[in-house]
């Protein structure tokens, strides 16, 4: 199972905290979840993607989040960043625009703010 832009359903990270907590509407089903996924005795797996680290505890004051293997991801190298981009274009039908000088000046600093990151709206 696949849990894409978790900090979606994250409360807003506090300058310079290590963790956040999950948005309180989302608790329980989050929770649900990872307990489920402990107590499994398959070969399933959870994955969840986001930009921040989370807790989630819960009623006893144990993290459930505790457990979970976090593997942080490094920024795309800088010669693939315009290719990602080039790729999005293709597939929203936009490659054949030709953008003005101030556009592409405008295109390069985003491609560089969001290292990569295509989901990045607000670096």
């Amino acid at each position: 199972m696949i849990l894409d832009d978790l900090e979606r359903i994250l409360d807003r990270p506090a300058p310079g905290g290590a963790m956040t907590g999950v948005a309180s509407v989302y608790r329980e089903a989050l929770g649900a979840i990872l307990r489920a996924f402990v107590k499994a005795r398959t070969g399933s797996r959870l994955l969840l993607t986001s930009r921040y680290d989370f807790r989630l505890p819960d009623r006893s004051g144990n993290d459930l989040a505790a457990a979970l293997v976090r593997v942080p991801l490094v920024p795309l190298a800088e010669r693939e960043r315009p290719k990602q981009l080039r790729a999005a274009e293709r597939i929203a039908g936009r490659d054949r625009a030709r953008p003005g000088e101030r556009a592409q000046k405008l295109r390069g600093e985003a491609v560089a703010a969001a290292a990569g990151n295509p989901g990045c709206r607000r670096c």
